[in-house]
């Protein structure tokens, strides 16, 4: 895991974090290709994702619902208590998932299923609240 932890105050630093290394890459790839965002890391559970956000001082979590290693209400939180500014985006296997990311407290839900213009869509916005 390599981690990037200087700020730039015209980007929205991002990390991911996701159990399935293929989702982790996608997101790598589509995040690197996204005017305005910066890709600053990824994770596989829910332990390495409190530690990276800890070094990797993010603008913006994408987590995926089904994270091992804590509930996504306590990721929330943790995350919440720490950097309140922070916007966290949650992505789940089909749309039955989102009252779960809005009881968790997401700022955003998309489905997996959905094309990229849906993640795009629902990113966009968290990174005009950052700038």
């Amino acid at each position: 895991m390599k981690f990037d932890s200087t700020p730039d105050s015209n980007t929205t630093r991002v990390l991911v974090a996701d159990q399935n290394p293929y989702v982790r890459a996608s997101l790598r790839a589509f995040v690197e290709a996204e005017p305005g965002f910066e890709f600053v890391g990824d994770v596989s559970d829910a332990h390495w994702l409190m530690w990276a956000f800890r070094v990797a001082d993010p603008d913006l979590l994408v987590v995926d619902c089904s994270l091992p290693g804590e509930r996504l209400g306590r990721i929330v939180e943790s995350v919440r208590t720490r950097r309140p500014e922070t916007r966290i985006v949650m992505l789940g296997t089909g749309p039955w998932l989102e009252p779960t990311a809005q009881r968790a407290g997401a700022d955003a839900y998309v489905s997996k299923i959905e094309s990229p213009d849906a993640l795009r869509a629902a990113l966009r916005p968290m990174a005009d609240r950052q700038n």
